[in-house]
This record gives structure tokens, sequence and C-alpha cells, in this order.
């Protein structure tokens, strides 16, 4: 059975790097969340923006929608202010 190229280096890639570890959330919002909550910050201070987001203000669209822009901040200070 031939390999493919696709298949060889993702081989390799998992040789160099390891298995990816879980993703933060399997909630689709969430995951979204995630990705913008510190944009550009490395992955220990984006997960710490995203603990303090959800604990502040949640994660679900009515919780998102009905906070203060300040607990945004709070939120988000926690991923760019202490790079």
């Amino acid at each position: 059975m031939a390999t493919s190229a696709l298949s060889k280096l993702v081989d390799k890639l998992l040789q160099h790097y390891g298995a990816p570890g879980p993703p933060p959330s399997t909630d689709p919002l969430e995951l979204i969340i995630w990705e913008n909550i510190a944009y550009l910050a490395n992955d220990k201070r984006r997960a710490e923006a995203f603990v303090i987001l959800k604990r502040t203000i949640g994660t679900r669209p009515e919780q998102i929608l009905g906070a203060q822009h300040s607990a945004w901040q709070q939120s988000a200070k926690r991923a760019y202010f202490l790079m």
C-alpha cells in the first residue's frame, strides 16, 4: 500500500513535534473566542485570557453581548500587557 506525500509529511511532523494536545474546547463559538481573545499572544497568555473571560463574562452569546467594555479589557489585558 503506497503512502501519500501528505501522509509522509504528517508522519514527519508528528515525529518532530509530537502529537498535538486536545483543543481548549469542543464548542465552536468558544474556539472562535479562543482564537480572537488574544490575537498573536502565545498559548499560555491566550489560555489565561480565556479563563478570565469565562470566569468574569462567560462565553455564551447573551453573556458576551451583555458584557461591559471594561470587562473585555480585563480579559485581554492578561494576554497583552504581561507578555
